[in-house]
């Protein structure tokens, strides 16, 4: 998304898929740029090892490797997250310690399942310039109850630049 000289792109960590669906319907949606955070950890993605391993991680403040992005032409960035043990997954923790998010503004959207709680309040714990945050529940389920909330949240940012 390009309006004037701001240029807005999406970038996303999923592990199930969920925040990865949210992330393409913004982009196609909105014609905006979007680029994935790879973990160079494979994280486990089912089971009782899934919780285990990503939540010790959270717990650990873990910075596993990420394939590096480039964002540098961005003045905003759509970053998605799917919530692990309360905050945002370790990949993307890795992204804010980088600082290639430094002095951007940042749409934070966030995928779970219903224990999301103290989500929004952790990324704003960063040092980011955190502009607004939206909650999204249960995407397997009910994507298409989702995208009129989507639509309408990046409208409003879209329409304040």
């Amino acid at each position: 998304m390009e309006t004037g000289k701001y240029k807005a792109v999406v970038v996303y960590y999923s592990l199930e898929g969920n925040t990865k669906k949210i992330a393409e319907y913004m982009s196609s949606k909105f014609d905006i740029d979007i680029l994935e955070v790879l973990s160079r950890k494979e994280y486990p993605r089912y089971g009782a090892k899934k919780y285990l391993v990503g939540g010790l991680d959270v717990f650990k403040k873990v910075m596993p490797e990420i394939e590096d992005i480039d964002i540098e032409r961005y003045d905003a960035v759509f970053l998605g997250s799917p919530v692990w043990a309360g905050t945002f997954a370790p990949p993307i923790r890795t992204l804010i310690r980088s600082g290639k998010l430094e002095g951007k503004d940042i749409h934070y959207f966030y995928t779970h399942k219903g224990g999301a709680m103290n989500a929004s309040s952790r990324i704003e714990e960063c040092d980011l310039n955190i502009v607004s945050t939206l909650s999204i529940a249960n995407v397997e389920k009910n994507m298409e109850d989702i995208k009129p909330t989507v639509i309408n949240w990046v409208n409003e940012i879209i329409n304040k630049e």
